[in-house]
């Protein structure tokens, strides 16, 4: 067999020659003066199989062939299993790979789905606020049109009036004698008077009849309830404080907290046809709010305002005067939450014992240490 500084090259026959070329008939023949002999030796110095009986290699490095064959075989074992863990090494390696890559794939479709969806409901918001200004810029549009409308309706009735008291004068002064003009005197010029009197009463009137939201009042109680139905009168007035006896003026309200989350109530308006109109909101979480009422897309008077809103029962006592709350850890100090539940400190455990309206324990807040949710005298 080769050395170890030898290189055996694998002939251009792949494997199959290979194997013939590892074939000891083929390659290893006995020496003619003993055929006969069995080649059960190995010369380490000729590299080549012997017998027993040959004298060709006594002076050199002779081996039993079993001994080299099972070196051989041990070397070729233990190549063997490193090329398999290598193998192993790298089908996790690609599998890994394999993983990493569906990993990313999967982060990539996440991350798309999540801009995506973002940007539409961007999109939706901005649609919306576009929709909530037109609609305001609409209304007010309305009734501005609405009272210019009026308004020049009234002028050019003024208008025809006093272009048939002028035409009338004109006539009269080329057809009338000077005997029937004494006879008029000063009628003419006093009735010109009291129709310009007339049409500027009108004209003053039609602008004072429009409604106008600064004048405009509302009422309702102070303090709104959590879940309750809250109810707000409103009364258009015109610009001299008088009632505004139509309906059809654009009014809205919304109720928004003050809260960190900003939630927003909007209300709903009914209209009596009278110039007056209902709101009706529902109060959500208890706190501070601020509450918007706009008539044409203007702030009525003392819009905004704050308005606090409080839970139907307000426990900042027991139910029962002479109700028994049984307390271990030794109780030191207690506490009444909105929702009516009873917190107690308890000195001795370190913790908090939380009970129901009726004194029935409902779960343990901490305990003795210095972690989170720990407490320490």
């Amino acid at each position: 067999m080769p050395s170890d500084e030898q290189n055996m090259e694998i002939p251009g026959g792949g494997v199959n020659a290979l194997s013939s070329m590892l074939n000891p008939t083929e390659h290893f023949k006995s020496q003619p003066q003993h055929e006969t002999e069995e080649l059960k030796f190995f010369c380490e110095t000729c590299l080549l199989l012997t017998c027993r009986v040959c004298t060709l290699h006594k002076d050199q490095r002779i081996a039993d062939i079993c001994n080299i064959a099972k070196v051989n075989r041990d070397a070729m074992r233990e190549e063997l299993v490193c090329a398999q863990e290598v193998t192993s090494k790298l089908t996790r390696a690609i599998d890994a790979n394999d993983k990493m890559a569906e990993q990313v794939e999967t982060s990539r479709e996440n991350a798309t789905l999540i801009i995506t969806q973002a940007f539409e409901q961007l999109h939706q918001t901005i649609e919306e606020r576009k929709k909530t200004l037109l609609s305001e810029m609409e209304a007010i549009a309305l009734s501005k049109t609405t009272a210019l409308s009026l308004l020049k309706e009234q002028l050019m009735k003024m208008k025809d009036e006093i272009g048939h008291y002028t035409e009338m004068t004109s006539h009269i002064l080329q057809t009338h004698t000077d005997h029937e003009m004494i006879a008029l005197g000063d009628l003419l010029p006093t009735e010109l008077k009291a129709i310009l009197k007339k049409e500027l009463s009108i004209f003053g009137h039609v602008m004072d009849s429009l409604s106008s939201p600064s004048q405009s009042t509302w009422s309702s109680e102070s303090v709104a309830k959590v879940k309750e139905m809250y109810c707000v009168k409103v009364e258009s007035m015109t610009p001299k404080g008088e009632r505004y006896p139509y309906g059809g003026l654009q009014v809205k309200a919304e109720l928004r907290s003050k809260s960190h989350d900003g939630a927003v109530v909007p209300g709903e308006v009914e209209d009596h046809g009278d110039g007056t109109y209902t709101i009706t909101l529902t109060p959500q979480t208890a706190g501070p709010h601020q509450l918007l009422i706009t008539m044409d897309g203007q702030h009525i008077q003392n819009s905004p305002c704050d308005l606090d809103a409080i839970r139907h029962h307000q426990y900042n006592s027991l139910c029962d005067p002479e109700q028994v709350i049984h307390c271990s850890g030794g109780p030191s100090c207690i506490a009444i939450h909105d929702s009516g539940d009873i917190y107690v400190t308890c000195w001795h455990d370190n913790s908090i014992q939380v009970f129901d309206q009726a004194g029935q324990q409902k779960r343990t807040i901490g305990s003795h240490g210095s972690g989170d949710v720990a407490f320490r005298r």
